[in-house]
């Protein structure tokens, strides 16, 4: 059984609105979705496309 606070937990952005989606700062390790699938990977913010 795995336990984890509510404040970990990110909710995933709303479909085709990525304004939901929250801004992480680059080197943030993250949970990433592949495109296409429900598959999670780790991964690491090199930057953000948001301005």
């Amino acid at each position: 059984k795995y336990k984890l606070p509510m404040s970990r937990i990110i909710p995933f952005p709303k479909c085709g609105d990525p304004t939901t989606a929250p801004d992480f700062p680059p080197g943030a390790q993250v949970l990433a979705v592949y495109p296409g699938t429900t598959a999670l990977y780790k991964a690491t913010v090199v930057n953000s496309h948001r301005k």
